[in-house]
């Protein structure tokens, strides 16, 4: 139907009008806030740009020490010897992935294999994993190398500005675990410098995406068996009253349907990438697999917040690599409604209703903690639900107790105040500017594919943040500093010069 539908002259108008909206729209201040390169002579020669280079600098020379001591080249000598580097390489299922014999160090390894399992085990074990990674890093020489040849880029400076932050929001928190949280935080949002200087090579970008990828199968396969055994939760997320057609919403290993919504966000985009880039037909099954799967348990979950978010992500996708599909599906849309069933309707068009539960819990939320920010919002109440929750209950509206703010912006200006939260804005600009440059001058096909995907994945993921706090659950905050650190790697190696 979308076939014939172009072919017709009614598109062929379309497209015209199309375009002739277009072009002008390409000298705007919008198009050219994230089409256009900043001048790199003026970040090269900038203060910051020389600071990031000396503390790189430090930490190589650091890195060396322990990788040239008599100590660590005895360990390297004693295990060099174990079978580790030969069921590495020799190990089918890498061969099957194409990535057996490659000479990757452990390091990288390690995290090819915390983007397979952060999806899957609980968060302490991830904290593990990610603590490995790091450590790892110092004692490897390829990191090292990596380090002092690949240039900074601005998000570099940006991480570093939203960790001072967190140590801000440590000093203000009243909480009583803030030490663990603030760890917490710190050695996930560390993952960003730990990793990106590994991901030099396309190979190793598509890598990293196809590892994350491949570990939805497992999630989203578990999110099926807990619809199929009726073993989710029934009543905790849903007004039962006003959707009684709604048997319940599956959460996968995440605890909650929402966050679980966070994760497809960035799942759904990156495997019809994989899907897309993959050149051997069974791989094109298996993220085919991946990309139905994970849709269907999208819908599954009945996020709200989440489904506009993917709307808007992936109608981002379509209009930058798709255009021609894109005017079709618009039209055609609008006929959607006699195969969706009447319960996702329902569900949708729900959306700002206050009679739901759901929704009038957050409005009354919103609220009592806009009333709050109004004396904080300079400095923020600290890190911990304990520092919100004492800052929040004088300001509760309608007696109201919430552990969080349910809405990322609001969340970042009650831990961190105006500067953690201008930080992560300003971060969000920066890696999305960088991305829709490797979109406008690409390497190859493939890095053009992955950077819309990964836009994709962080406007929906942003656009989510407007309804819930996405960062609330550990593994989703670890999995955003994680893709980020591939998004900065990807707008290093994966675009032209400008």
């Amino acid at each position: 139907m979308i076939k014939l539908f172009q072919e017709s002259k009614t598109y062929q108008i379309i497209k015209k009008i199309y375009l002739f909206f277009l072009i002008p729209f390409r000298e705007t201040f919008v198009y050219k806030l994230f089409m256009t390169d900043l001048g790199k002579e003026l970040w090269e020669s900038s203060l910051v740009y020389k600071l990031i280079v000396a503390i790189r600098e430090l930490i190589a020379k650091v890195s060396g020490c322990i990788t040239q001591s008599v100590s660590w080249r005895w360990i390297r000598k004693t295990f060099s010897k174990t079978t580790l580097p030969e069921i590495i390489s020799t190990s089918k299922i890498l061969g099957w992935l194409h990535i057996s014999g490659e000479g990757y160090s452990l390091a990288f390894f390690v995290f090819l294999l915390l983007l397979f399992l952060a999806g899957i085990l609980p968060t302490m074990a991830v904290v593990g994993l990610v603590l490995i990674t790091l450590v790892f890093s110092l004692f490897d020489s390829d990191f090292k190398q990596n380090l002092l040849k690949t240039k900074p880029i601005f998000t570099d400076a940006l991480v570093g500005l939203y960790l001072i932050s967190l140590i801000w929001g440590l000093f203000l928190s009243k909480d009583p675990g803030k030490f663990q949280i603030f760890l917490v935080y710190f050695v996930f949002v560390g993952l960003y410098y730990g990793v990106r200087y590994y991901i030099s090579t396309e190979r190793r970008l598509i890598l990293s995406v196809s590892y994350f990828t491949l570990s939805g199968i497992f999630v989203c396969g578990y999110g099926f068996l807990q619809y199929i055994t009726g073993s989710y939760e029934t009543t905790t997320w849903t007004d039962t009253q006003l959707f009684s057609d709604i048997s319940g919403r599956i959460y996968s290993t995440f605890q909650n349907p929402n966050v679980f919504g966070e994760y497809l966000l960035f799942l759904i985009p990156l495997s019809i990438a994989m899907f897309l880039i993959a050149k051997n037909k069974l791989h094109k099954v298996v993220y085919g697999g991946c990309v139905l799967a994970s849709l269907a348990c999208l819908i599954l979950t009945y996020s709200r917040g989440c489904w506009l978010g993917l709307i808007a992500g992936m109608g981002l996708f379509l209009l930058l690599l798709y255009k021609k599909t894109l005017i079709p599906l618009f039209f055609l849309a609008p006929f959607s409604i006699f195969v969706i069933p009447e319960s996702i309707i329902n569900r949708f068009l729900s959306i700002g209703n206050l009679k739901d539960g759901s929704t009038a819990f957050r409005v009354y939320v919103w609220r009592g903690t806009v009333d709050m920010l109004k004396k904080l919002w300079p400095t923020g109440a600290g890190l911990g639900n304990y520092s919100f929750e004492v800052a929040y209950a004088p300001f509760a509206y309608m007696d109201i107790m919430a552990p969080h703010s349910h809405s990322l912006y609001f969340h970042l200006l009650s831990e961190t105040g105006l500067f953690g939260f201008l930080a992560f804005v300003f971060l969000a600009y920066f890696i999305l500017r960088q991305l829709f440059l490797v979109y406008k001058n690409p390497k190859s096909r493939e890095m053009q594919i992955l950077a819309i995907a990964l836009v994709s994945g962080f406007v929906s993921f942003l656009i989510q943040g407007f309804f819930d706090n996405t960062f609330y659950n550990y593994r989703m905050y670890m999995l955003f500093f994680a893709l980020l650190s591939v998004a900065a790697s990807l707008y290093a190696v994966g675009g032209k010069e400008q």
